[in-house]
């Protein structure tokens, strides 16, 4: 399941930050000697939504190393930075006069209609299912097997004699002897 979320949680902010840097809003702005053609992008209608993005795909990469408890907080942080992306497009999705017309220097007035691309749309929900997604994670990562690597202490690991060996290697690098009294090959492990 931990592998299934970073990859979900990567595509998702993929997704977000694609759409961001197309065009969200288009139409025709009245300026002081002509009318001309105007479109506002994702990351000029609403530059939050491209940290949304990057925060996604950067907790999609904190995953891949992080304990459990480091796991709920990456979770609950992409889960509210969603939340406000959200909160952001709908925001300009209500506004989008507003918005097309602080996009256009010079301008006092809009002619025309003012279309939305689907890709508005398609941000919005990409954005909606992280939220849910992470949502969902956070609940489940009490499932997520956290393996012990390599560079943890050897204390918090099962008694596995691949990993004793790795650790036994890297008390060699070292420059300690694990086959000594207070190595990890000492007497407790030639008793047995």
């Amino acid at each position: 399941m931990k592998g299934r979320t970073i990859g979900i949680l990567a595509g998702l902010g993929a997704i977000v930050l694609g759409t961001a840097l197309t065009t969200w809003l288009s139409g025709t702005v009245t300026t002081l000697t002509s009318q001309q053609p105007l479109v506002v992008s994702g990351t000029a209608a609403a530059p939050a939504v491209v940290a949304s993005g990057a925060i996604l795909l950067v907790s999609a990469l904190a995953l891949t190393t992080a304990s459990r408890t480091v796991a709920r907080v990456i979770l609950a942080v992409a889960a509210a930075t969603s939340a406000l992306g959200v909160g952001m497009v709908v925001w300009v999705l209500a506004h989008t006069e507003d918005v097309m017309i602080a996009s256009a220097s010079g301008t006092s007035a809009l002619e025309g209609t003012i279309h939305v691309s689907p890709i508005l749309y398609l941000n919005l929900a990409a954005q909606g299912v992280a939220v849910v997604f992470s949502l969902f994670a956070l609940w489940r990562v009490k499932a997520w097997s956290f393996e012990r690597t390599r560079f943890e202490s050897a204390s918090t690991a099962p008694a596995d004699p691949r990993t004793q060996a790795m650790d036994d290697w890297d008390a060699l690098s070292a420059g300690d002897d694990p086959s000594g009294e207070t190595g990890s090959l000492g007497t407790n492990r030639r008793s047995s």
